[in-house]
């Protein structure tokens, strides 16, 4: 939250700051070594909007899966989920050729595979999908991996529901 909150009071654009190396940028993990950015991409984020909702489905299902595991194995998952979705993302981008300069930063895919861990441990528990229609926690799981599938084939390197994207 520091990592969004500060700079944001601050007025920075971290990208044009030297914080902008703790993005990911395929390229730099694939080129130059920077390994470490499939870790530190996820404690920044795109916009109010990304960070908020980020850190309320943080919030929502972070809160019964750390009751369920303990404070440590979540936290281990949570980074494991993040780091991962990382290396996906350094994985496709060799695939597309554009994507490897592409800066990609927030914590999505560790809010991901968060929801899928909920899915698993409730899955009869309702959540409401877009905050009106209840549905076990095991279709929602489903749901939000089929948008966010869909929205990477149709609009990808969209800031929309997921990871922000900017060019360097």
């Amino acid at each position: 939250a520091a990592l969004y909150v500060i700079p944001a009071l601050l007025n920075l654009d971290l990208l044009a700051t030297p914080l902008g190396f703790l993005y990911l940028v395929p390229a730099l993990v694939l080129r130059h070594g920077m390994i470490w950015q499939v870790f530190t991409y996820m404690f920044f984020h795109g916009g109010f909007m990304h960070f908020l909702f980020n850190m309320l489905t943080l919030w929502m299902f972070g809160t019964a899966v750390e009751q369920a595991w303990g404070t440590r194995r979540f936290a281990a998952y949570y980074l494991l989920c993040g780091v991962a979705a990382g290396i996906c993302v350094v994985l496709v981008a060799l695939f597309s050729r554009s994507g490897l300069v592409s800066a990609t930063i927030g914590s999505s895919g560790a809010i991901y595979g968060l929801i899928l861990a909920f899915g698993l441990l409730f899955p009869d528990t309702p959540v409401y999908f877009m905050f009106l229609f209840p549905l076990p926690a095991k279709y929602f799981a489903i749901l939000m991996a089929g948008i966010e599938f869909f929205m990477q084939w149709a609009q990808p390197g969209s800031e929309i529901g997921r990871a922000s994207c900017r060019e360097r």
